[in-house]
């Protein structure tokens, strides 16, 4: 988005951009992106206060210790993958 004020081109859309010489337009750009940037983490930190309100947005820290692969599914898939990469290790050494 930011790059749009930079490329911009008056004989395209009639604005130009940083290019050009307009730094207006790039100054505009950025502040739209920062203003973006607030209102998404603004928004979705009322929506998580608000859901943890009603129920706990975090596991819990003895589940977080254990990981969460374990305790919500049941499955230890990090095993699996260190086996694999030490396996994989191991042909690529051989």
């Amino acid at each position: 988005m930011i790059l749009t004020g930079v490329f911009a081109s008056s004989a395209v859309n009639g604005v130009s951009g940083l290019i050009e010489g307009n730094v207006r337009q790039f100054g505009v750009e950025v502040m739209a992106g920062v203003l973006t940037a607030a209102f998404s983490f603004g928004a979705t930190w009322l929506i998580l206060k608000i859901i943890n309100h009603f129920t706990p947005v975090r596991v819990l820290e003895e589940v977080e210790k254990k990981g969460l692969d374990e305790a919500e599914l049941g499955e230890t898939s990090l095993y699996f993958v260190i086996l694999l990469s030490c396996s994989l290790l191991i042909i690529h050494c051989i």
